[in-house]
């Protein structure tokens, strides 16, 4: 029978399955970087233009390491 739907589907939920752990990985990632920059006292500093990060920003996503302004630069390389 639907061996090959079944197979296609396997694959497909598969790829999903990595793009929802390489997602994690890199939140994860985020996460460690503004942990080390709390350690370090330049957390809320933007990585990229070393200006202050919104506090709204950081209530909203705590683990960001860049302004918006950067972030969305950095999004449209």
């Amino acid at each position: 029978g639907g061996s090959f739907a079944d197979a296609a589907a396997v694959t497909a939920e598969r790829t999903e399955v990595l793009g929802v752990v390489d997602s994690l990985k890199a939140q994860l990632e985020n996460i460690d970087r503004a942990l080390a920059k709390v350690e370090s006292g330049t957390y809320g500093i933007c990585e990229d233009c070393g200006k202050q990060i919104s506090a709204a920003r950081l209530e909203a996503r705590p683990e960001s390491i860049r302004c918006i302004d950067c972030k969305t630069k950095a999004a449209g390389r």
